[in-house]
C-alpha cells in the first residue's frame, strides 16, 4: 500500500464511521477501530526493514547500549500512543489517559539507570572539585 492509498483508506474510514454514526451508532466505534488497526499495521509493515537495519548496524556498535534504549523508548511512544487515540477512538477517554499514563512511566523506568548514572557522576564531580 502506498501514502495515497493510506490516506485513501483513512479518508474512506472516516466517512464510513459518519455514514455509521448517523444510522447505527453501536457500529461506528468498531468500523473506526478496523480502519485505524489496518492504518497501523500499514506503518508498521512499512518501518520494520529499517527499523531492523538500523537495530542491525546498532548491534555491531559500541553505543548498542544506548541506541536500544532509544529504539525501546521509541516503541513505548507509539505503543501508548496508538493505544490511547484507539480508546479515545472507542470513546474511553478514561482508560485513554491512564494508557498514556502507563507509557510514562514505562519510559520513565527505561530512564532511571540513566538518571541514577548522571546523579552519581554529578556526585563525584563535586566532592573531586571539593576536595
Amino acid at each position: 500500500m502506498t501514502l495515497w492509498q493510506a490516506v485513501a483508506a483513512g479518508i474512506l474510514t472516516a466517512l464510513t464511521v459518519a455514514a455509521l454514526k448517523d444510522t447505527n451508532s453501536r457500529m461506528a466505534p468498531y468500523a473506526l477501530a478496523a480502519g485505524g488497526g489496518m492504518l497501523a499495521l500499514w506503518v508498521f509493515s512499512r518501518v520494520s526493514g529499517p527499523i531492523a537495519t538500523f537495530a542491525e548496524l546498532v548491534r555491531e556498535s559500541p553505543l548498542r547500549e544506548h541506541a536500544s534504549v532509544l529504539l525501546r523508548g521509541i516503541g513505548i511512544t507509539y505503543a501508548a500512543k496508538l493505544g490511547a487515540d484507539t480508546c479515545r477512538d472507542l470513546g474511553a477517554e478514561g482508560v485513554a489517559n491512564r494508557v498514556e499514563f502507563c507509557g510514562r512511566a514505562e519510559l520513565i523506568l527505561l530512564a532511571l539507570p540513566y538518571v541514577t548514572k548522571l546523579i552519581s557522576l554529578a556526585v563525584r564531580l563535586v566532592e573531586e572539585g571539593v576536595g
